[in-house]
């Protein structure tokens, strides 16, 4: 995508089971603050949503987020629980170790 921008590809699937599929709209990216803490209201993206398919048992499309860092690690929430997080690192691979 362009500048500090993240888009990533979903699937959502189930049997309603324990309920419908949760709102895609809900994922959030977080990641650490200069301060180096975790903060839910700063270093947090949400996500716009485009979902190709849509029915009471699945959910595919794309989400997008703005604002997110170049670089550094950040944590991908999807929804609103139940899934485990995505830890990506984000920019250039740091490719010193491999030098030394």
């Amino acid at each position: 995508m362009g500048p500090a921008e993240l888009e990533l590809d979903f699937a959502a699937h189930g049997d309603n089971s324990l309920g419908p599929l949760q709102k895609a709209e809900a994922s959030v990216l977080v990641w650490e603050s200069e301060a180096g803490a975790t903060d839910l209201y700063h270093g947090t993206a949400w996500c716009r949503v485009n979902c190709t398919v849509e029915t009471e048992r699945r959910k595919e499309g794309t989400m997008t987020f703005s604002n997110v860092p170049t670089s550094g690690r950040v944590s991908f929430i999807f929804v609103e629980g139940g899934y485990s997080h995505l830890i990506m690192t984000l920019g250039p691979e740091d490719d010193s170790e491999a030098k030394a």
